[in-house]
């Protein structure tokens, strides 16, 4: 038996559609059994149950793993052939009913995973987001924009809202809507600021994020010209509203985030979910612990057995700032999109100006679409000197081409969550984890008026003080 398996198969994902089929594949997940067990299990017809156990046995679901003659009939014995199943993208195109099928599926299923193995479900995560990460007060408005499979969290946080005396509201929003804007419209309706996202941005306290574009391959053909003007247009909408929100983003998984990265969706799915989890009070005091190492040491040298080799002094301007996932109104910035990334735990730093010098070794970084390899960024003064790349160095020649020059680093991250223990290359679980170092290179935003800074994040692991 599996420990995970990801279903991509159509006719799998609709054999599990049947309610009596995910009841059966429950039972043999727990336990190896007969038709004629399960029948006395279960309360049922043997001939009802031995035509769906055949199903999922055709669909890869369960399998034989005994037989016995029991008065002169051969019985078998059936188990499930994974401990959890996850349901991914199916192979070819989906009719729209399939697709309803397979997500509802999927969410039962990972629904019954978080519940009974993580011990996690929405309304206890939602329930901390609201009153403990934002502290919502009464009176406050809400924007919760995601996408339709992240809805039951979305779902979840606005309820919370409403008991709190907040209001929300939810924006569904993915990848293949904004593909569709940009096949359809032209670069003249992209950049105009539209009308519902400047009234919602000028009339919210919080805009709380999901991360949506879930597979950023599907812009590789674009027009740059209309992606430009896309995101010029969004923040014309930002920068019309009478008022600064407090922005939040939550890195809730999707599969379409795991088949971009070649990682398994069920790693990166649990990853979140306890990461998530974690008590600020706890973040706090591991982020304190590393500050106060960070702060006693005139010159700070970082490296890893990877091939990061870093030294700079901090900055005696700007404080060491602790994100335990928990939203410091403080804190909020007039120019920076996002105020709160999550999960939280990490400590976040910055360079005296000119005093960084060194190489930052990466593993890998999705950009554009194409995971780019064994990046090697060199740094002098503080400034992006030289780039090299194992595979897809056009993708990072074109992105660092484009950009303001000279890129300089302006902050740095050390992750600190003890529920991550691997980097996946996500961008907002790998900051996260222990020992992980992030750097931030400093450009601008599309249109030459934005005043909303960028970042450029790059994350190198295993990291150690020197």
């Amino acid at each position: 038996m599996q420990e995970l398996m990801l279903l991509k198969d159509a006719a799998a994902i609709k054999a599990l559609a049947h309610p009596l089929r995910l009841h059966l594949l429950e039972q043999l997940i727990a336990a190896p059994a007969s038709v004629q067990q399960l029948a006395e299990q279960m309360n049922e017809v043997h001939a009802k149950l031995f035509y769906h156990v055949k199903e999922l046995e055709k669909n890869g679901l369960v399998e034989v793993v005994g037989e016995k003659i029991v008065n002169g009939i051969v019985e078998r014995f059936y188990r499930a052939t994974a401990r959890t199943f996850y349901l991914g993208q199916a192979v070819g195109k989906l009719v729209p009913g399939e697709q309803t099928v397979a997500d509802a599926v999927q969410f039962d299923l990972l629904r019954q995973h978080r519940q009974q193995e993580l011990q996690i479900d929405n309304r206890s995560v939602a329930r901390n987001l609201v009153r403990n990460s934002l502290q919502l007060q009464p009176g406050a408005k809400v924007v919760l924009e995601g996408a339709s499979y992240q809805f039951e969290l979305l779902d979840a946080m606005l309820l919370e809202c409403r008991l709190v005396g907040a209001e929300a509201f939810i924006r569904l929003m993915n990848s293949w809507q904004l593909r569709q804007m940009l096949e359809e419209m032209s670069i003249e309706q992209l950049a105009q600021a539209p009308p519902l996202t400047t009234l919602l941005s000028g009339q919210s306290d919080y805009w709380v994020s999901f991360d949506t574009i879930a597979d950023a391959s599907i812009f590789a053909d674009c027009d740059p010209a209309k992606v430009d003007a896309l995101v010029e247009g969004d923040l014309q909408a930002y920068r019309l509203g009478p008022k600064r929100f407090a922005a939040v983003e939550i890195g809730y998984p999707t599969p379409e985030h795991a088949t971009s990265l070649g990682v398994d969706y069920g790693v990166l799915h649990d990853l979140f979910w306890q990461a998530i989890s974690v008590d600020s009070a706890e973040l706090r005091n591991l982020g304190e612990t590393l500050a106060d190492q960070l702060s006693s040491k005139p010159c700070v040298k970082l490296a890893s057995e990877h091939g990061t080799q870093l030294e700079f002094c901090l900055s005696k301007a700007q404080e060491i700032v602790i994100n335990d996932g928990v939203l410091d109104q403080s804190k909020v910035s007039a120019t920076q999109l996002v105020d709160l990334t999550l999960p939280g735990g990490q400590v976040l730093l910055v360079p005296e100006p000119g005093t960084l010098t060194g190489c930052l070794a990466i593993d890998q970084r999705l950009l554009r679409g194409v995971c780019v390899r064994h990046i090697r960024l060199h740094f002098v003064a503080g400034q992006l000197a030289a780039w090299e790349a194992g595979t897809g160095k056009a993708e990072l020649d074109a992105l660092f081409t484009q950009l303001e020059n000279p890129l300089r680093v302006t902050q740095l991250s050390l992750g600190l969550n003890p529920a991550v223990n691997r980097m996946t290359g996500y961008k907002l679980l790998d900051p996260v984890v222990p020992n992980t170092l992030g750097v931030q290179l400093g450009s601008t935003s599309t249109g030459a008026n934005s005043d909303f800074a960028i970042p450029y994040w790059y994350y190198s692991k295993e990291i150690a003080i020197v």
